[in-house]
């Protein structure tokens, strides 16, 4: 929660840039999903839709792919992923990290400890690595990411870029979409135009690398990882400077 002060013309004026969620991941807050749409009109709520997903994904035989952001969306990802297995929620099938940004920064991660919220806390004080289990891999060697392609049991990839616009997660997406036992799992916000917001539209053709790839694979939206504030949280951000406001300019 950012506040630039600045002044114009004699009026003093307060600038937020993104606001985010007060608490994620090295930081609380994991399950919660908008009630509605778009950011900041509406609050979030407990949900959660995903282990239902990879269940009957895995009992078709197929792959759950999850284009993700490799900044803070897909350590939450690891970390989910590793709580609904010590759940005993979900299928421990085999779990590939498939980005070398993703994994520097998961590395990142580690090192910070100190700002770890209670439940991740928790999984360091029982002697478990938050962002790591027996089933999950991370994948940095090109080779070793083409080999994922030949992977012919259930498994689940999480591979940048989040609106699957660029990255390893294109290459993922051209050779399984056009499978009707896969899933493809949105996670976050897909801009207008991005590959991901054609899949989410439930468009049956969509182009990659140039050549038109028919949509069979089952395209699943998962709400729960917004980064940015709900109304609640917006809020929040405004009480102290409640008093002394003549005008509000909301940018989205």
């Amino acid at each position: 929660f950012r506040r630039v002060l600045f002044r114009s013309h004699g009026n003093h004026g307060v600038r937020s840039g993104i606001v985010g969620q007060r608490q994620l991941l090295a930081g609380r807050g994991r399950d919660v999903s908008p009630r509605d749409g778009p950011v900041g009109g509406g609050d979030f709520c407990p949900a959660g839709t995903g282990d239902r997903d990879g269940h009957e994904t895995a009992a078709r035989g197929g792959k759950v792919l999850i284009p993700a952001f490799a900044v803070g969306r897909t350590q939450q990802l690891v970390l989910m992923i590793h709580e609904l297995i010590h759940e005993g929620k979900i299928n421990e099938i085999p779990v590939f990290v498939d980005s070398p940004l993703a994994v520097n920064v998961t590395e990142a991660f580690r090192t910070h400890t100190e700002c770890f919220d209670a439940e991740t806390r928790a999984f360091l004080d029982s002697g478990d690595d938050p962002f790591g289990f027996s089933r999950l891999r991370y994948i940095r060697d090109v080779e070793e990411s083409k080999a994922l392609n030949d992977i012919r049991v259930p498994c689940l990839i999480i591979s940048a870029s989040g609106m699957a616009e660029a990255g390893r997660v294109l290459h993922h997406l051209r050779n399984n979409v056009s499978d009707p036992r896969n899933t493809v799992l949105i996670t976050g916000f897909q801009a207008e135009n991005t590959l991901g917001r054609k899949l989410l539209d439930g468009q049956k053709e969509v182009n990659i690398f140039g050549e038109p790839v028919r949509v069979r694979a089952e395209v699943v939206k998962l709400n729960e990882l917004s980064g940015h504030a709900d109304q609640h949280e917006l809020l929040a951000w405004m009480e102290p400077l409640v008093l002394g406001v003549k005008h509000v300019f909301l940018v989205h």
